[in-house]
């Protein structure tokens, strides 16, 4: 009888913890490796191995979640040590999700790219009104227009936004907004790119706030690759 019960409340636990996980799954997953994060103490150095395709594309605007998406409308893709890379999309986010040394930037710009396997490859690129290097004038030109959503912006996506010098941190994580799938391959630019107050202005005016926090390195490595 003894033996009968406790099969019985075994059996119940492991029918309890089921539905708890199932139900849990219902739920808002939490990412193992969390992004953004703080970019500090790297820990590795290698050399640049990334190239970019790329010619004038055209962008379409769409408009998910109160997010600006720019969709490429024809192939851009980066070359990572061998690796095509198809960008999907591109957004802004004000102010930056990832920090440097804990500094927080006026902005932030995210590429998203996948590989024919499906997994993602993020280039993030902060925007600072100190920085010298700016080139984001098309896209604020653009951002002006009242009727936004659904144009077409016409746009060399690598050479008008990535800083000439592409150094970059990388990092493993997750996405930086909903549904935080992971993992992200993450390629932080080392230089940030420049903003004037004006385009600053049409970027707070034109997206909502971010508000997520830098989450907990968990032990993670970061590595430099300079180029």
């Amino acid at each position: 009888m003894e033996r009968k019960i406790k099969y019985i409340s075994l059996y119940l636990t492991v029918f309890l913890f089921t539905i708890l996980s199932i139900l849990g799954c219902q739920g808002e997953r939490k990412p193992v490796r969390p992004s953004p994060i703080d970019i500090s103490n790297y820990q590795f150095i290698e050399k640049l191995n990334l190239s970019f395709r790329a010619s004038v594309s055209d962008f379409r605007v769409e408009i998910e979640n109160d997010n600006y998406l720019f969709k490429p409308q024809s192939t851009n893709n980066i070359i990572l040590n061998g690796t095509p890379l198809e960008l999907k999309q591109f957004y802004f986010m004000h102010p930056s999700a990832h920090t440097l040394n804990e500094k927080v930037y006026d902005g932030e710009i995210h590429l998203v790219h996948q590989s024919e396997n499906g997994r993602l490859y993020n280039i993030a690129i902060l925007i600072d009104r100190e920085a010298r290097n700016s080139t984001i004038h098309n896209f604020f030109h653009s951002a002006n227009e009242p009727n936004i959503k659904n144009q077409l912006t016409q746009l060399d996506v690598y050479k008008t936004i990535l800083p000439s010098d592409r150094s970059y941190y990388q990092y493993f994580g997750s996405l930086t907004i909903p549904p935080y799938n992971e993992p992200v391959y993450w390629m932080v630019m080392k230089h940030p790119i420049g903003i004037t107050e004006s385009q600053l202005y049409k970027l707070i005016n034109l997206i909502p706030r971010y508000t997520r926090k830098t989450q907990d390195r968990q032990g993670r490595k970061i590595t430099y690759v300079y180029q």
